[in-house]
């Protein structure tokens, strides 16, 4: 770590429980390579399947997110690292929250802290660890905390985010980060050649930006057009199984501080009453929630949830038309997965969650159990 580091200018917003919106941010960047899976598992700790060109293309892009991570670790003076740095198991893992950050202060170290050059290699870090796709929803997200500052709003900004980092980055040992931010929180672990981002947790309100510089903005559109879009093929009967309650839950089941709270039994429909086609639209609603991760390692985990289709389940409560409240659940043996509307039509919390490996617990339990600390 850097002994020169300088304090902060701008930055972005808080964390993830309940509550608000999200915010604007810094610049994206892509990094790694893309691929498509192969391997046997689907929770980042898998294997490669094809003679090891999977294996590779996640080896690559876990290398260029631990570079990218590490740029960010070296920046950080002594001051800076006693907020942003922890060790891997720290209880800090699972402190993350969807309240604006004047209401629920997080641990780590605010963009408010950061010059802007860190403030880049920041965002830098977490891009690197996200596909497309998740980069596009982080700023999404930024752009919609920003619009409620632009606003007026004094408790909401994109300045307000906060990162921690857990562990020391590096290529042979496990190292994880957390972005933790107002309807945003986002938990990479890393232990190369893998990588997982959940629990990661998605939010906005409104459901998109209707004007000013970020109009079109709308970070949970691909989440919620596909769930309609699987949605309209149901039969009568098919979504009769599907609704548990005419009406949407208050809040997420396994939200911010519920780690433990995935049911032991799915509800809904099962994917193994469904036809090929529809089978195919459930799967483009997985991938909007699976594919945030890095390519290579979201198609590892792709090919592990269409193994396991026949274990999923599908659940909805509330209205059935676009406009309306609702909420959905998916739940396979590799996910548990909630998208609810709190407090109106135009407010969505959402989670995606892995029932074995939130916080990477089992792709480190098995670098921890192989190599001895």
């Amino acid at each position: 770590m850097d002994d020169t580091g300088d304090g902060g200018t701008t930055g972005d917003g808080g964390s993830t429980a309940d509550g608000g919106t999200a915010g604007d941010g810094g610049t994206t960047a892509d990094g790694g390579t893309t691929g498509d899976g192969g391997g046997t598992t689907g929770d980042g700790g898998g294997t490669t399947g094809d003679g090891g060109t999977e294996l590779d293309e996640r080896q690559l892009r876990c290398e260029a997110a631990t570079a990218a991570t590490r740029a960010f670790y070296d920046s950080l003076d002594s001051d800076q690292a006693a907020m942003a740095v922890k060790g891997l198991f720290d209880e800090a893992r699972s402190d993350w929250s969807n309240l604006p950050v004047a209401v629920a202060p997080r641990d780590g170290i605010s963009f408010l802290d950061l010059s802007e050059d860190q403030i880049l290699l920041a965002r830098a870090m977490v891009d690197a660890g996200l596909s497309r796709q998740g980069q596009d929803q982080v700023e999404a997200n930024f752009q919609v905390e920003q619009w409620w500052e632009d606003s007026g709003d004094d408790m909401l900004s994109p300045d307000f985010a906060t990162v921690v980092l857990f562990g020391e980055p590096t290529t042979t040992g496990g190292w994880a980060w957390q972005l933790d931010a107002h309807h945003l929180a986002v938990n990479l672990t890393a232990r190369c050649p893998d990588m997982i981002i959940t629990p990661t947790l998605w939010g906005t309100n409104p459901e998109i930006i209707e004007d000013g510089p970020y109009a079109g903005a709308e970070p949970m559109g691909l989440e919620v057009d596909r769930a309609f879009a699987f949605l309209d093929t149901l039969s009568e009967s098919q979504l009769e199984d599907a609704v548990i309650a005419a009406e949407a839950p208050r809040d997420l089941l396994a939200g911010a501080g519920n780690d433990d709270r995935i049911p032991e039994f799915p509800l809904g429909l099962p994917a193994s009453a469904l036809d090929g086609d529809q089978q195919a639209l459930l799967l483009e609603l997985l991938a909007a929630w699976i594919e945030d991760l890095s390519e290579p390692h979201a198609a590892l985990q792709m090919v592990q949830v269409e193994a396991d289709l026949d274990e999923t389940w599908f659940a909805w409560a509330g209205d059935t038309f676009e406009g309306e409240a609702f909420y959905y659940r998916i739940q396979g043996p590799e996910f548990f997965i909630e998208l609810d509307h709190f407090a109106g039509a135009s407010h969505i919390h959402a989670v995606h969650r892995h029932p074995d490996d939130d916080y990477g617990a089992e792709l480190l339990s098995m670098h921890y159990e192989a190599v001895p600390h």
